[in-house]
Formats: structure tokens, C-alpha cells, sequence
């Protein structure tokens, strides 16, 4: 009968995506005028205060990555440059790590 070991496999594969959920961070960014503003949370809603946060300049890759950490709230910001683009990276507890990319509009 090979429902049984369809249905084993399935769960199997199942299990390791919600232990990742449920670990798992959720980022969101935006531009603020020059300014890159952005929350992190965990998959359960809660602010993921203290995480370490860093924003590479694409635009110019060999410019140091400004850094910081999240707070309280989740929330943190980053000054930037209009034009420029941005790939913002957080890496949490038990090493996740989330990315997004933003450009920054002209005015």
C-alpha cells in the first residue's frame, strides 16, 4: 500500500518548514524621504528588539556597512542617500537572517 509512505513523507517534509516558522523573523523597510526606516518582528507578531541590523550601499559596494540593532519596538532607521539603492540585512538569534533591497526615490 503506498498511501501510508506518501502521507509518512508529507509530514515529514511538513515538519522542518513550521519549526522555521515559528522561529522565523519577518522584516519590512521603507524609504522616509532619505531616510531608511524599518521594523522587525517575529513570526508570532512580537517586536524582535536588540537584532543586528546592517545596510550595504549598492550603489557604491566598497563604502563600509552602516550597523545597528533594533529596538525595543523592533524598529530602526538608517540615513540615506536619494538615488541610492540598499540591500538592508537583519541576522537573529539562532543565526536567520532576512534581506530586502530599497532604493531610495529622488525628489
Amino acid at each position: 500500500m503506498k498511501t501510508p509512505k506518501i502521507l509518512f513523507a508529507a509530514v515529514l517534509l511538513l515538519l522542518p518548514v513550521t519549526s522555521a516558522l515559528a522561529h522565523g523573523m519577518q522584516l519590512s523597510v521603507r524609504a522616509d524621504g532619505a531616510t531608511v526606516r524599518g521594523t522587525v518582528s517575529y513570526s508570532d507578531g512580537e517586536p524582535a528588539a536588540g537584532e543586528w541590523i546592517q545596510m550595504f550601499d549598492l550603489t557604491r559596494p566598497a563604502t563600509a556597512p552602516q550597523q545597528t540593532n533594533t529596538a525595543v519596538d523592533g524598529n530602526f532607521s538608517f540615513p540615506g542617500i536619494a538615488g541610492r539603492e540598499y540591500r538592508i540585512e537583519v541576522t537573529g538569534q539562532e543565526s536567520h537572517s532576512l534581506e530586502k533591497r530599497l532604493i531610495l526615490p529622488t525628489d
